[in-house]
């Protein structure tokens, strides 16, 4: 049997609303520059399934930055994404969603969130919301407006890129998919490339029915798909600097006590050469 032949094996794939958001230049660097990641893992009151897996993914994601913001567990709750999101440089989801009724819903560790919510807080900045939940890019058909979903609402609130889903998908692959992302965006790829990376990864080392588009082509880039706009440093770039410090720090101490030493030598050898005067 051959290998099936795919379109993102030789394209990159990225999407917008409009033609409009194209000509728009993306926003500056947001305020704190820092990575926000929420895992709620489980679902307090409901009965939505557990995501297990969820909150070691979201640390292997974290990685890739520097003190990044990682909530999991309990700790996942709709009151802290509310106080930290809107401010982050990057937003990322692993949890459940409801798009299907009129409006769209997130799911944390203690309740729901509302999109509508959002518009009333603080106005929010990050340049890219990952949205690792079950069909976050679509949502119900509204007169006048179209499909109102999660992504499209985000981006009503400024965000200027989502990762988002298109139907369910397996919680192994969203994992998988998701981490070799932000591996493409540390190493400084457009954000259309490293998802088409990703998907390239994930196709060479799945088995033949993970291959199977349903797995992974549900994943879609929305927005602008220039690289990550890095207001902080990432975890290897941070060890360089520091590490660059460090050694600098250790010169200079050097330079100093070397030339202490020498004053002292060169004292020292002044008071014995030193001979009393007879007159």
């Amino acid at each position: 049997a051959t290998t099936p032949d795919y379109l993102v094996n030789r394209f990159a794939f990225s999407y917008v609303y409009s033609v409009n958001r194209m000509l728009i230049d993306p926003p500056g660097t947001t305020t704190d520059g820092r990575f926000v990641g929420m895992a709620p893992e489980q679902f307090v009151g409901t009965k939505l399934p557990p995501l297990p897996g969820s909150g070691e993914s979201l640390k292997r994601v974290g990685d890739h930055f520097f003190w990044p913001t990682l909530l999991t567990g309990l700790t996942a709750t709709r009151s802290k994404f509310r106080e930290l999101a809107p401010r982050a440089s990057v937003v990322q989801l692993f949890t459940h969603a409801d798009t299907l009724q009129r409006e769209p819903v997130l799911y944390f560790a203690d309740s729901l969130l509302r999109l509508s919510e959002l518009q009333t807080g603080p106005v929010f900045q990050p340049q890219l919301v990952v949205l690792s939940a079950r069909r976050t890019g679509v949502g119900s058909h509204q007169n006048g407006e179209g499909v109102f979903s999660l992504a499209r609402g985000f981006a009503a609130l400024g965000v200027s890129s989502m990762l988002t889903t298109l139907w369910s998908v397996d919680s192994r692959s969203t994992y998988t998919l998701t981490e070799l992302f932000y591996a493409g965006l540390a190493a400084g790829l457009d954000k259309d490339i490293a998802l088409q990376r990703a998907k390239q990864e994930w196709l060479r080392t799945a088995s033949r029915s993970q291959q199977l588009p349903s797995t992974w082509a549900g994943l879609i880039l929305i927005g602008d798909s220039q690289p990550l706009r890095q207001s902080g440093l990432t975890l290897t770039e941070s060890v360089c600097w520091i590490g660059g410090g460090l050694i600098g720090l250790l010169g200079v101490i050097w330079f100093i006590r070397r030339g202490r030493g020498q004053a002292i030598k060169a004292v020292t050898t002044q008071s014995v050469n030193w001979k009393p005067s007879l007159n």
